[in-house]
C-alpha cells in the first residue's frame, strides 16, 4: 500500500522547473506557509489555511487533496523535504 497522499504525489511528480516556479517562488513565499511548516495545520487560523490552500490551488494542486488539516500538513512537509534536497 502506498502511504503518500494525493497532494504529496503531485508535489513529488512536478518537474524541477515547475516546482521551483510554482511552489518555491509562489507558495513558499507566504507567511501562512511558513507558519504551516513550523507549527502544523492545526495551529493555523482559518484565514491562514485559506491563504495556503489558495496558493496551492494556484500552483496546480486540486482542492480535493488538501481538505483536511493532516493532508495540508503532509503537503507542507513534502514541499519542505523536496526543497531541502533541491530537486
Amino acid at each position: 500500500m502506498d502511504s503518500q497522499s494525493e497532494g504529496e504525489k503531485i508535489i513529488r511528480a512536478m518537474s524541477r522547473t515547475d516546482f521551483h516556479r510554482k511552489i518555491i517562488r509562489g507558495v513558499c513565499r507566504t507567511a501562512a506557509f511558513g507558519h504551516l511548516v513550523s507549527a502544523g495545520a492545526e495551529d493555523l487560523t482559518p484565514a491562514e489555511k485559506a491563504q495556503v490552500r489558495d496558493a496551492l490551488a494556484a500552483a496546480g494542486l486540486p482542492r480535493s487533496c488538501m481538505e483536511s488539516d493532516p493532508d495540508l500538513s503532509l503537503i507542507a512537509f513534502a514541499i519542505a523535504g523536496r526543497s531541502v534536497t533541491l530537486n
